[in-house]
């Protein structure tokens, strides 16, 4: 999102943004678009981690995770269609119609709400339930609390919270992936002390 230019409120001047920022505009939306597999595919890891400890909690958490990347791809492939009206000046004036309309459509409303809502609930349960199973590191959960606020309230209080939000959310996952890696050496260890 730190590569998408800082859109205005008209639909047709919007396209014009897209347009000059052609490279940034177009990077964001693909990047945004290909995170959600693997964002898809971690929470699936952390209910795979975190189940034995938290059942039910993880596994509602990883459901609306995966909801939440399925909602964002949708979005996400909606956006890249902005990128291809944007190229074309001569009809920017029907595709902000477009946008407009689709915006409000009862087709893509829901997928927006669905991207929205599983992303938070599903971050929220996942590190509660991180955060409840005392592995290491403790750190984690707190910080994606912090994410989701910064994330969804901070990013219309200051253009700077989009950049603290990905230094956050990096900082998250690079303490799950650290824990996880950790928990693993500690049960290859046990094995081989069984041995």
């Amino acid at each position: 999102m730190t590569l998408q230019p800082e859109l205005p409120n008209d639909r047709a001047q919007w396209l014009a943004t897209i347009a000059d920022a052609r490279a940034g505009a177009s990077a964001a939306a693909q990047m945004f678009v290909w995170s959600q597999l693997p964002f898809a595919v971690s929470v699936v890891g952390l209910v795979a981690w975190l189940r034995p400890r938290f059942p039910r909690l993880t596994i509602i958490g990883g459901v609306f995770g995966v909801l939440g990347a399925f909602g964002h791809t949708v979005a996400g492939s909606w956006t890249l269609t902005q990128i291809v009206m944007a190229d074309d000046p001569a009809h920017r004036d029907a595709y902000s119609q477009l946008i407009a309309a689709q915006e409000q459509s009862a087709l893509i409303v829901p997928f927006l709400v669905i991207g929205l809502v599983g992303t938070v609930v599903g971050i929220l349960l996942l590190s509660i339930a991180h955060f409840r199973s005392h592995v290491h590191p403790r750190w984690v959960g707190p910080v994606l609390w912090v994410w989701l606020v910064v994330e969804f309230a901070g990013s219309g209080i200051s253009p700077w919270a989009t950049y603290l939000s990905g230094l956050l959310l990096l900082a998250g996952c690079g303490g799950l992936a650290a824990g996880l890696f950790g928990a693993r050496q500690d049960d290859r260890a046990v094995l081989v002390a069984a041995a």
